[in-house]
């Protein structure tokens, strides 16, 4: 029985069972000042994040990119080069056959 009564008042301490209070706002409630903080405080933290953080990612991001764009290049390149040498040496082994059936 006493633990009873003693959820009880921690129950109607803490402002009922569905956090129900008597005139204090609640965590959810709507505060247009608390909005405007919010944002206010959001945009500065992205306006310094902006500055400090976003530019040198996306600068490394970039050269990661460029670096990748003239790697599938460097390979495209070496893919041609190897097709005009398998193109050659098809072209010696049909010359190195017509010899040797002469």
């Amino acid at each position: 029985m006493a633990a009873e009564n003693e959820i009880r008042e921690t129950i109607e301490v803490d402002g009922g069972a569905h956090g129900e209070s008597h005139g204090e706002p609640g965590v959810m409630d709507l505060s247009v000042p608390m909005m405007i903080w919010t944002w206010a405080t959001f945009g500065i933290l992205f306006f310094i994040l902006y500055k400090t953080a976003f530019k040198p990612i996306l600068a490394t991001l970039d050269r990661r990119e460029e670096a990748i764009r003239k790697s599938v290049e460097e390979a495209d390149e070496i893919q041609r080069r190897l097709a005009e040498i398998k193109e050659t040496q098809d072209n010696m082994l049909a010359d190195a056959d017509a010899k040797a059936k002469t």
